[in-house]
């Protein structure tokens, strides 16, 4: 829809890890929100590798290296 982003590089980055002999879980799209990424801990129980793409990289709106650390 106008206004938005494609998640473009989902696909794109499941096929290469798929070549290279990875087995990907594909996580759903979780919002810039502390809350969403709360339940990342249960998500990635059992992976041995996540690859965030998107969001902020830097500074005090970069929820996903805060919520890493609080779910450890």
């Amino acid at each position: 829809r106008a206004g938005q982003i494609a998640n473009s590089s989902t696909p794109m980055l499941a096929a290469l890890l798929r070549m290279a002999g990875a087995e990907p879980v594909v996580l759903p799209v979780l919002r810039d929100d502390m809350a969403d990424l709360a339940g990342l801990e249960r998500m990635v129980d059992g992976v041995d590798m996540l690859l965030t793409t998107g969001g902020a990289s830097v500074g005090s709106h970069d929820l996903v290296r805060r919520g890493l650390e609080q779910v450890g």
